[in-house]
């Protein structure tokens, strides 16, 4: 007896177009970049309540500088020294409430010496330096600065002329970065900040609140909109629905980036099987300024919210691609073998600078994911959630919504 066996067809194997892997032309190590995001996510967390202006935000989102880096040069550009001085300013200013007479003489002199700097780095250096007569007193390590890089300018000053010949020089602000970092680190123990993340839950349930309100109201608009008679024939209905649809992933949307202003973010998205590990750095000041505008307006009504001008990122071609890195994707490590670069296989840093592109990620590290590999599903995760956001955020010019 001849025994039929049912031939089952092999599923297709998924296609996805080759994900371009476009290299950073810098210098930034990994160690260094996530040292400057840390300060960049403490200082984007707690602007509005520690008064950091929205420019200095905005500066601290570009981790690799805004000059023209190259992988060769020693030090990757920094912030503006007004920016770095706005940062030291108002970390001093947690630091010394409460304060004990000596901790608040310290600090009044260092911060005394930042303030009447001119914008000198040297001049900001021996403000910091003096911290370290009462490092016992302050429970404050001052780490030295970064070397000073061969390539820089040194330029003659009143200041750098009086230092000795074994001093430092401070050329740029990328060599206090270990020194915010620990200033930061002491600012996060602090009361101010403790008072403000429990102030933060209750925001983000304020948030809540009004992007469930949103929904209701749109949701209530939409209905009408479907009750009139013959509706579903009618030319726009498909628009209609399409438009309501968008409304609703808004509302979404914007209460994720909302909601950055009540968390403290730190720690990449996830590592893949060969050790990359993935960034996404929080919205900008602009950003989550206009997604809370935006739940309101859902919410309560009134006139629309207008969206400020966000950080330009310049152009992908651009070799000296130098991006904000809070509306794009990062990732350290080796370009996989298959990947379209023509940089060596090599620790780099990698930038996927759309929403198309962060999709394209997510869809290659999904099609690796073996059963029961809930790291790497995470990862897909995030990035996913993240390409919907970004997505949004390249959607909002123009929108009608």
């Amino acid at each position: 007896m001849e025994v039929l066996v049912k031939r089952v067809p092999k599923s297709k194997p998924k296609v996805i177009s080759k994900i371009p892997w476009t290299p950073l032309n810098t210098s930034l190590s990994y160690a260094d970049a996530e040292d400057r995001i840390f300060i960049r996510e403490f200082v984007a967390r707690f602007a509005p309540e520690m008064r950091f202006s929205k420019s200095h935000i905005e500066e601290l989102g570009y981790i690799a500088g805004t000059g023209r880096c190259h992988r060769d040069e020693e030090l990757a550009d920094w912030v503006s020294e007004a920016a770095l001085k706005a940062i030291l300013t108002v970390s001093f200013g947690a630091l010394t409430s409460p304060s004990s007479d000596d901790q608040l003489q310290a600090f009044t002199t260092a911060l005394s010496e930042v303030r009447s700097s001119s914008g000198n780095l040297n001049r900001m250096w021996t403000g910091l330096a003096t911290l370290r007569n009462s490092e016992r007193t302050l429970a404050l390590t001052i780490p030295d600065p970064l070397p000073c890089p061969e390539s820089a300018v040194i330029r003659s000053t009143r200041s750098t002329r009086d230092l000795p010949p074994s001093a430092t020089h401070i050329a740029q602000s990328a060599q206090l970065v270990p020194v915010v970092l620990s200033l930061v680190e002491a600012v996060l123990k602090a009361d101010v900040v403790r008072q403000e993340l429990d102030e933060g839950l209750r925001r983000y349930r304020d948030y809540v609140r009004e992007k469930q309100e949103g929904v209701k109201k749109e949701n209530e608009r939409w209905e009408g909109v479907k009750g009139v008679e013959n509706a579903i024939q009618l030319p726009d209905f498909k628009t209609k629905r399409s438009n309501h649809k968008y409304i609703l992933n808004s509302l979404e949307h914007a209460l994720k980036v909302a909601s950055y202003d009540s968390t403290v973010r730190s720690g990449p998205l996830g590592v893949d099987h060969d050790g990359r590990k993935y960034w996404a750095v929080s919205p900008g000041a602009n950003d989550r300024q206009y997604a809370k505008a935006f739940l309101e307006w859902h919410a309560t009504g009134g006139r629309r919210p207008k969206r400020g001008r966000g950080t330009k990122n310049g152009k992908k071609g651009d070799p000296d691609y130098l991006p904000d890195w809070s509306s794009v994707v990062m990732v350290w490590g080796r370009k996989p073998p298959d990947a379209a670069s023509d940089r060596d296989a090599q620790d780099a840093w990698w930038v996927f600078s759309d929403s198309a592109e962060v999709q394209q990620l997510a869809a290659w590290l999904e099609d690796k994911i073996d059963e029961g590999d809930s790291q790497l599903k995470n990862l897909v995760s995030g990035l996913t959630e993240h390409a919907a956001v970004l997505k949004w955020k390249e959607g909002l010019d123009g929108e009608n919504i």
